[in-house]
């Protein structure tokens, strides 16, 4: 295959009529110009253009033709599919996107909500729920077009926007505390008790022990992914978990639920990535969620 930078650069020095001002339409040096359409020259084994005055040779003309041919089809093409994330034509509008688990809240309903009422073809909504460090595999391998994530660095070809963070606090019930910790919360007493997790990718557990300890310990995992259903088990005594301050708030502030060890919060930012070629296209759901996480 021909290289499309090296057609881009005998383009422009036909529409522009010099390197120097392709060069600066390209946004590059006049040297780097010469030097891809030596490269096609090469490719093509044939002069491309006349140094005096610059203009294509008859060679030169053909492949400008062919790459204006190109430019064209590639911009009816990304005009036909970049609303659509790229996805067969005859497909439905689908907006894949990986969330973590705090998101499950009112919140990112409120800002799809808003989006909804806000865009006159709104999207379908398909939601992969992963633990927000380990969102950037999902994006990384193409399966979502957004997400939301923990880490602030976009990946290659996202852009991210920064949400706020979210505080976390290790709690159980005083009883438990008292029956399985009565001589203090310590690494040997978390390891024989039962810590209640999303999945094993929830390692927040172990980021709160390193805060507190230094250091961790094997942990025995009992395993909800329903952020709710971790709270109620919390609330009945059946373990500890570390979980986002505003969803137990209201056994926090009862006693229902206290930490482990006080003020040993875990904050964590939150990101939102969207895929380069959808960020135009998803401004409207961009500014709902900041809006609605921030409200």
């Amino acid at each position: 295959m021909l290289d499309y930078t090296h057609l881009e650069a005998l383009l422009a020095v036909q529409k522009e009529g010099s390197f120097e001002a392709a060069a600066k339409t390209l946004g590059m040096s006049p040297i780097g110009v010469a030097s891809r359409i030596r490269k096609l020259e090469e490719r093509m084994g044939v002069p491309l253009l006349r140094r005096k005055p610059t203009r294509p040779t008859q060679a030169g003309s053909v492949l400008c033709d062919y790459a204006e041919k190109v430019v064209s089809l590639e911009t009816e093409f990304i005009a036909k599919h970049k609303s659509n994330a790229l996805q067969p034509a005859d497909q439905d509008q689908t907006l894949k996107i990986a969330v973590n688990n705090e998101s499950q809240l009112d919140w990112f309903s409120d800002a799809y909500g808003m989006e909804r009422r806000d865009r006159q073809d709104p999207w379908a909504l398909n939601v992969i729920l992963v633990d927000q460090d380990h969102t950037v595999e999902h994006m990384r391998n193409g399966d979502v077009v957004a997400a939301l994530s923990s880490q602030s660095k976009p990946i290659h070809g996202y852009k991210s926007y920064h949400l706020g963070t979210i505080d976390h606090l290790a709690v159980a019930t005083p009883g438990y505390i008292a029956e399985h910790m009565p001589e203090g919360v310590t690494l040997e007493r978390l390891a024989a008790t039962a810590c209640i997790r999303r999945s094993d990718d929830d390692e927040l557990c172990y980021q709160w022990m390193l805060k507190c300890f230094d250091a961790t310990v094997a942990l025995t995992s009992f395993r909800m992914p329903e952020l709710n259903n971790q709270v109620d088990l919390c609330v009945t005594g059946n373990g500890w978990a570390v979980l986002p301050e505003h969803v137990v708030r209201d056994p926090y502030q009862s006693g229902a639920l206290v930490e482990l060890l006080p003020d040993t919060i875990i904050t964590k930012p939150l990101y939102w990535h969207v895929a380069g070629i959808m960020v135009d296209e998803l401004t409207p759901i961009t500014k709902s969620i900041r809006e609605a996480f921030l409200a």
